[in-house]
């Protein structure tokens, strides 16, 4: 039903890699809710998701990857397009977070996980807002009224 994980190390050159994981998974099912942390040398990030899955129990993906991990990994991913045609839903809807390049950022997306909304504020602050079409490209965006 979910699951903390967590760690943390300095080489001997003094840098420093950490990382934190908290979640909550639906009924026989992975996450629908989680928050992440981590640190690698000089980049940060912080990650809160929550996802949608299908309708399936999990045992069925767990099963499938342990019979596809003899696939060579270009027909592994093959197989594993198909597997998710008959065993849609799984995809992250909302992204919010600080991400590697220091930037704030909203991702609110669509049943099929694109992105739909996007806000950032980039490492020196200056804000974007964008709204996507199911091919990800920019249909419409606001600016700001003036550069600051």
């Amino acid at each position: 039903m979910g699951g903390l994980v967590w760690g943390g190390s300095k080489d001997k050159t003094g840098e420093v890699t950490a990382e934190g994981h908290l979640s909550f998974d639906q009924s026989m099912q992975d996450q629908i809710f989680s928050i992440d942390a981590g640190r690698e040398g000089e980049r940060c990030w912080s990650v809160m998701a929550f996802s949608d899955l299908g309708d399936y129990p999990i045992t069925a993906a767990l099963d499938f990857a342990k019979e596809s991990r003899a696939l060579p990994a270009p027909e592994r991913k093959a197989a594993w397009y198909k597997f998710r045609e008959t065993h849609p839903g799984d995809n992250n809807r909302v992204v919010i977070g600080r991400a590697s390049d220091n930037s704030s950022v909203l991702h609110l997306k669509d049943p099929a996980g694109r992105d739909r909304i996007v806000l950032k504020a980039d490492a020196k602050g200056k804000p974007r807002v964008q709204m996507l079409d199911t091919e990800s490209k920019v249909i419409s965006h606001l600016l700001p009224a003036r550069n600051s």
